[in-house]
């Protein structure tokens, strides 16, 4: 079976991708993602569908970085996106069109989901200790002045990267981990909290204090997989299990969800 169902507090889910031999969405919502690649060839096909954390064939997967097409640079790769339409991705959120932008990803209008709570659940593995610099496995904009990304620091471990504050959560390893990041934003005093979460631990806290950075952690206008913001570096390694939720979850939603994962 694809999903399994868990059952405890939350059930906002706007997105699900297992990536169990595909890259669609598995939460009814419809948010399929596209394969996008750097050389323009269809036919190429990084990122493959691997072994995930259980051994079980083709439930993960795994971006090369270089990928072997002719090049081997370390900006040759692919990414997956799912670009927010003009409509945005639900009537709960707040839609808002920032007009044109031109970036390296190209040029194009940046349309705006503004989600205020949420909670972005996903396993990942290094298969490289060293990586460069930005090198991003989950980001939310074309602009890398807009939204975040996580990515690898200077010093090779996991990070949350936006325009004002790095938050550093780890070392890279090549043992698979369950990584949760969740944000609060609170519209009266324009302030938010930012946790991430471990293997079902909480590992660091960030109080955002200024309105301006508040904000900016609550604006969405794509869902990319394996690349930064700009378009720039990828990640090398596997990711499963991906889920985003338009609530905050508890550290019990998840150890609860975190227990769930690891027994199926």
């Amino acid at each position: 079976m694809y999903p399994h169902i868990i059952r405890c507090s939350f059930l906002n889910l706007i997105s699900y991708y297992p990536f169990n031999g595909d890259i669609n969405d598995y939460s009814a919502n419809g948010y399929h993602l596209t394969l996008v690649n750097s050389t323009g060839d269809p036919s190429f096909d990084y990122p493959m569908y691997s072994n995930d954390r259980l051994s079980q064939t083709n439930r993960a997967l795994t971006f090369a970085r270089p990928n072997p097409d002719n090049s081997g640079s370390a900006s040759d790769g692919v990414k997956l996106n799912y670009i927010f339409p003009s409509t945005g991705i639900g009537s709960q959120y707040t839609n808002v069109n920032t007009g044109s932008y031109t970036s390296t990803c190209g040029s194009g209008t940046d349309y705006l989901t503004q989600i205020p709570n949420y909670s972005i659940a996903l396993w990942v593995r290094a298969s490289s200790t060293s990586q460069p610099q930005y090198s991003s496995y989950f980001s939310t904009s074309h602009n890398p002045n807009i939204g975040y990304q996580y990515d690898v620091n200077n010093s090779n471990e996991f990070s949350i990267n936006n325009t004002f504050q790095r938050v550093n959560f780890g070392p890279l390893d090549l043992n698979w981990h369950y990584f949760v990041i969740t944000y609060a934003f609170d519209s009266g005093s324009n302030q938010g909290v930012l946790n991430v979460y471990e293997d079902g631990e909480l590992n660091t806290s960030l109080q955002v204090a200024n309105a301006t950075d508040a904000d900016e952690l609550t604006r969405f206008s794509v869902f990319k997989i394996g690349q930064n913001r700009s378009c720039g570096n990828y990640f090398e390694g596997q990711i499963d299990e991906l889920r985003v939720y338009g609530q905050t979850l508890s550290a019990e939603d998840i150890m609860i969800l975190y227990q769930s994962e690891v027994a199926n």
